[in-house]
């Protein structure tokens, strides 16, 4: 469950995510500003299907970027999260293997001793912690849903429907 998204993605998201609010703003509440005074200049009701028409590209790039950055860092963690997995795998198999091996040298007495050594020790794991850790294996696949739906689907939908309504709006305004 670690963070699948870089700081830099993270910031493109946020801003993606502001001028969708924007979009949504200017475009379902016809909140067109009359003055920039930024840049300086007034709009007319003219000018607004050029302002439209440049937020819509301003978003159109704001996916684009939050689209690459955010597949670079999901396949990072993919690629990293099971790379971690398969070398746990292969040091658990290499100590499970050095034990088979010195126990093949041991005597009976020596085998029995470790026999029942390991008996202890996995009782020790038996019981509340197992439940626990069964409980977590299965809530996790949900959590990892959530974070992608919240961290990836949700800027898409949202940057999708602010693209649409300019250009929808763009239209309409001419």
């Amino acid at each position: 469950m670690s963070d699948p998204l870089c700081e830099e993605t993270r910031k493109v998201r946020k801003t993606l995510l502001v001028w969708c609010l924007a979009t949504i703003a200017i475009t379902l509440g016809r909140l067109f500003p009359s003055e920039i005074t930024a840049l300086g200049m007034k709009v007319t009701a003219a000018s607004h299907a050029v302002l439209l028409e440049l937020m819509a590209a301003v978003v159109g790039y704001h996916i684009a970027a939050f689209l690459v950055y955010a597949t670079a860092d999901f396949a990072h963690w993919y690629v990293n999260h099971f790379s971690t997995e398969w070398e746990d795998d292969v040091a658990n198999y290499e100590l499970y293997k050095s034990e088979l091996l010195a126990k093949t040298k041991l005597s009976e007495e020596d085998r029995q001793f470790m026999e029942e050594h390991e008996r202890r020790l996995g009782s020790l794991w038996r019981g509340e912690a197992v439940k626990t850790y069964d409980r977590l294996q299965k809530v996790v696949p949900f959590i990892s849903w959530a974070r992608a739906v919240i961290d990836f689907l949700f800027p898409l939908v949202v940057g999708v429907i602010g693209l649409f309504l300019l250009i929808n709006g763009s239209r309409n305004a001419l």
